[in-house]
């Protein structure tokens, strides 16, 4: 289609055509290839990082404490790990909202951003199984990390003698 063609048909406004529609028309049409276009838009977002540092780590540090940032992160270790994950985002997200910010293991208050001892996690109490509610619990990094391949047994007792 042509930029006439999508304005006679009512996709561009007040005969202004969007930078969208127009990237799109010169992909159809061929003035750019589609590798040459995603280049610019790695160029465009390399340079957007260099010139706001701040406001690009500010970004990053809510989207990692976002359900979505969760949510990708838990897909990613289940690829590692080779564990199905058998919930949608949507089922997470509401799983996560109803959990109580605290530590399952030691009852600690959990911080969103970072890797504080304190920050968030989602610890799967066995290993061995996949990613499933019944199965996940929110934890501090502290406790997740200790845990590790160990077992919750072993950080029960670990946390037994540290309070007593």
């Amino acid at each position: 289609k042509t930029i006439k063609d999508l304005t006679a048909n009512g996709v561009a406004t007040n005969g202004r055509v969007s930078k969208s529609i127009l990237l799109f028309v010169e992909v159809q049409v061929g003035v750019l290839g589609h590798a040459e276009t995603e280049m610019n838009n790695s160029l465009a977002n390399k340079r957007w990082c260099q010139e706001h540092p701040g406001a690009r780590r500010a970004n990053q540090k809510r989207y990692i404490s976002s359900s979505r940032g969760a949510y990708m992160r838990l897909q990613s270790s289940a690829n590692h790990h080779h564990k199905p994950l058998e919930f949608t985002f949507e089922e997470f997200a509401s799983w996560r909202n109803a959990q109580p910010c605290i530590c399952h293991y030691c009852g600690k208050f959990l911080i969103l951003h970072g890797r504080s001892p304190d920050s968030i996690s989602i610890d799967r109490k066995d290993n061995s199984t996949g990613y499933c509610f019944k199965n996940m619990v929110l934890a501090c990094y502290s406790c997740n990390s200790t845990k590790q391949e160990r077992g919750v047994d072993y950080l029960l007792e670990l946390l037994k003698l540290n309070s007593g």
